[in-house]
């Protein structure tokens, strides 16, 4: 099964990294102009970091949303799916605001692509999305399990919220 991950060897590979994340800017151009990046993803020379925290990173500042993909190497993880929420603050102006974000972390398939796409139309966009099919309603029920699992993938990467 490991041949049905999209862009496995990312972490290595420059290249193949900025075709992932070209992979999710298109798609989720649904929300061009909605929300931008919030996240630093390089470091002050320049050099981006390359690790997956983010992949893509979305900010809403109007509406105190956020969120950001976390992908994972699938030859460590394996296939796997984990979403969170936390409360976070977001560069406004001069000063920064309460916002919540969303945090998905996954190994890229095309069905976790399409549950984590799913995921940000009804965060987003609440009451404008489609409902997911039940098979993803019945897979995010263990989700909540998971969070403390991969909760701690966060604290590292929290001085970049404030980029």
């Amino acid at each position: 099964m490991m041949n049905d991950f999209l862009f496995a060897d990312f972490l290595e590979d420059p290249a193949t990294y900025a075709a992932a994340e070209a992979w999710w800017q298109a798609r989720l151009s649904f929300l061009d102009g909605q929300c931008a990046p919030y996240l630093r993803t390089a470091f002050a020379n320049g050099q981006p970091f390359y690790d997956g925290n983010p992949i893509v990173n979305l900010a809403d500042r109007n509406a105190g949303k956020a969120a950001r993909i976390v992908q994972q190497c699938p030859r460590e993880f394996g296939h796997d799916y984990t979403s969170f929420e936390q409360a976070i603050e977001l560069a406004d102006g001069d000063g920064y605001r309460p916002a919540q974000e969303k945090i998905i972390v996954l190994s890229l398939t095309q069905a976790a692509a399409q549950r984590a796409e799913d995921e940000l139309r009804a965060w987003f966009m609440p009451g404008q999305g489609q409902h997911p099919p039940a098979q993803n309603r019945a897979a995010a029920s263990h989700t909540h399990a998971d969070r403390q699992t991969h909760h701690s993938i966060t604290p590292p990467h929290a001085t970049r919220l404030r980029a």
